[in-house]
């Protein structure tokens, strides 16, 4: 029957404390598997970032004309502090290939290096990605902190990615306008 009493004891003290040592007022933490979709309805381009990439980045395309097989060129940049953008410091950068221009690149292993890795095809085009090779910011900055936790939140999971079918609109002569009934 005493070790019944004890047991109760112990068991309401626990609770208790547990409870008393609670903070409500504290925000769970985030889901970093529960992500943030990036999508470019121009290139097709789909990618599931973790929560925490949200608001923290912006895009900026620098090529948007097909060179040398390489059709569209696409960087996420870093968002600092203080709400600038970090122009210097994409997070990622995501290519689209022709698929021919970017077999031939990734038979000479060094050279596929330098553009990234492949990450998805679709159709006559390939999907490569080349995440940060490092931290731009000096250590123990706002920046440096924030740059490496999502990029550590990027490597924690399983990046998912596609590469979706787009309209391609070529030039050439106009044709008839389409009539209506």
């Amino acid at each position: 029957m005493r070790l019944d009493r004890t047991f109760r004891a112990s068991a309401i003290l626990a609770i208790a404390l547990s409870l008393a040592c609670s903070r409500p007022d504290e925000a769970p933490a985030p889901d970093m598997y529960v992500g943030h979709v990036f999508q470019d309805s121009a290139s097709g381009i789909v990618i599931d970032l973790p929560a925490n990439w949200r608001g923290r980045y912006v895009v900026a395309e620098s090529i948007t004309t097909p060179t040398a097989g390489l059709q569209r060129e696409i960087a996420l940049h870093f968002v600092r502090a203080d709400s600038t953008v970090a122009a210097d410091a994409p997070m990622i950068v995501a290519l689209v290939f022709e698929k021919a221009a970017w077999s031939q690149l990734a038979a000479d292993s060094a050279a596929a290096a330098k553009f990234g890795q492949h990450a998805s095809d679709e159709g006559s085009r390939a999907l490569v990605l080349r995440r940060a090779a490092g931290n731009p910011f000096a250590v123990g900055t706002a920046d440096a902190i924030a740059f490496d936790s999502l990029l550590v939140a990027l490597y924690q999971r399983p990046l998912r990615r596609a590469l979706r079918p787009v309209n391609v609109v070529t030039s050439g002569p106009a044709g008839p306008a389409p009539s209506s009934p």
